[in-house]
């Protein structure tokens, strides 16, 4: 069942959104509230001869569990979670509050691991582009603390 504190009226066209906490106490992980319960680490560098060049495009990550949760030991957590993050390599240094898409990376967290992944990715880098944008592009899972 639900319910509003507030009317709605339909006619504008408003998009609603609604945020389900399913009754077993799990919390339904998703871009959202990722990074309430996760921590993505990031760097990146160019290689090039020059600025007027291509280049390569070295980015490393890593994804784990905020220290103050301890998913792994609880036995109604799923094997693994597939997370995907979107990269942009770009020119700019300031972004446009879009999430990054130009290259998606999937990541398995695996419960094994303690849900922690890093890795490396290479990428060819036009020429100026020197900086990088990242986000968790998609996640959709069910955790519990």
């Amino acid at each position: 069942e639900m319910k509003s504190v507030r009317f709605w009226d339909y006619s504008y066209g408003f998009t609603l959104y609604a945020d389900w906490t399913p009754k077993d106490g799990g919390i339904e992980l998703n871009t959202g509230n990722f990074s309430t319960y996760f921590t993505l680490s990031s760097s990146c560098s160019v290689t090039r001869y020059d600025n007027y060049s291509s280049g390569t495009a070295t980015y490393n990550f890593s994804i784990s569990p905020k220290s103050s949760f301890n998913y792994s030991s609880n036995p109604k957590n799923p094997e693994s979670i597939k997370v995907v993050i979107g990269l942009d390599i770009t020119a700019m240094s300031f972004t446009y509050g879009a999430t990054p898409s130009e290259y998606k990376i999937e990541v398995i967290l695996y419960k094994s691991n303690g849900y922690s992944y890093s890795g490396t990715r290479t990428y060819t880098a036009a020429a100026y582009e020197n900086y990088w944008d990242d986000a968790i592009y998609s996640v959709d899972t069910i955790i519990y603390k």
